[in-house]
């Protein structure tokens, strides 16, 4: 009975480890560029955020002008690219992170808006460096036109220049801070992974060791401390899409364009499902071998039972002479 209350404590214990190890398991393939990589193409979400962009009647002028010079394979490369390094950066094969992005596009495009004296000090690939030096490029060429300007307009743009580099060079700095903030945050995720992991293993044991003094019961609690977690997370995962996709969308009544909301709507269905699958598919892994366990420990006592040993045959009964009685004399 004591045995019985102690696996089933440790079984309990061991219950959450579990759960927690099959959610970082479903979850690590998160961690990857290539997972992003198919989820945008498998989504045609390239071809959507085209969509969203400003247009040419936008007030955002130049933002408009580079929008039509662009498209989906463009969008892809960069993007692309871009994952990459910044993974990279993520698991510390490289030192430092910049965004990368092609602008030359908006040189060769012919019909690009941009004005011609803006387009020869515009880069051809924008990264942190050289939108600083775009930067100042661009304040050194309208302090050279200024002079054909009303003055009192050329000091207003003049001063939202100078605003646009001191907010760059702030920008420039908070962002390199942050990212090292996310590599060091990463790192101690990683850490705690393998944590769990330790954990979950220690637990199972500690469980497998309680129960030595019987093999079956063994495989019986390890099977139970996985199988109980795993089959939680199959119902859970095959519930939760179906209540916060079809019951309740918190996105639902955003107040966007039709084209944002569909973008923005086919990104989150997609990584809802995309969790849930990944998750349902582990956890229905880690519950058969929970069941097989469980099931062996069942079975094998009956296959590898030796039968009980033949009973001594009973020597036969010895004969005694009563000494108390007198012999009588034939």
């Amino acid at each position: 009975m004591r045995n019985k209350c102690l696996g089933v404590f440790l079984v309990l214990v061991t219950i959450p480890l579990v759960m927690l190890s099959i959610l970082q398991l479903a979850s690590s393939g998160l961690l990857s560029s290539q997972f992003y990589k198919n989820f945008f193409t498998k989504n045609n979400l390239y071809e959507k955020f085209v969509l969203i962009l400003p247009q040419k009647d936008s007030s955002q002028d130049i933002i408009a002008a580079f929008s039509q010079s662009i498209d989906a394979n463009w969008l892809k490369v960069n993007t692309e690219k871009n994952l990459d390094a910044f993974f990279a950066y993520l698991f510390n094969k490289t030192s430092t992170f910049d965004f990368n992005i092609d602008t030359s596009v908006l040189k060769t495009n012919p019909s690009s808006d941009i004005p011609e004296d803006l387009q020869k000090i515009l880069p051809d690939t924008l990264t942190l460096e050289t939108y600083g030096e775009f930067l100042t490029n661009t304040k050194d060429q309208f302090l050279k036109n200024s002079k054909e300007l009303d003055q009192e307009i050329a000091q207003k743009d003049l001063q939202d220049i100078n605003k646009q580099i001191e907010d760059f060079g702030t920008f420039k700095d908070k962002f390199s801070q942050n990212t090292k903030a996310i590599q060091t945050s990463f790192l101690y995720f990683k850490i705690g992974l393998w944590v769990i992991y330790g954990l979950t293993l220690l637990m199972l044991v500690v469980v497998g060791l309680a129960a030595r003094r019987y093999w079956p019961a063994i495989l019986r609690w390890i099977g139970q401390a996985i199988f109980i977690p795993a089959l939680l997370l199959v119902m859970i995962s095959f519930l939760l899409p179906k209540f916060f996709i079809d019951f309740y969308h918190p996105l639902q009544n955003l107040k966007v364009t039709t084209e944002s909301k569909d973008f923005i709507m086919t990104t989150y269905n997609g990584l809802v499902n995309t969790a849930s699958f990944n998750v349902s598919r582990v956890s229905l892994a880690f519950a058969l071998v929970g069941l097989l366990l469980i099931i062996l420990s069942y079975i094998l006592p009956l296959i590898l039972k030796t039968p009980p040993p033949a009973p001594p045959t009973p020597a036969p009964p010895k004969t005694t002479t009563d000494i108390s009685k007198p012999i009588k004399n034939v």
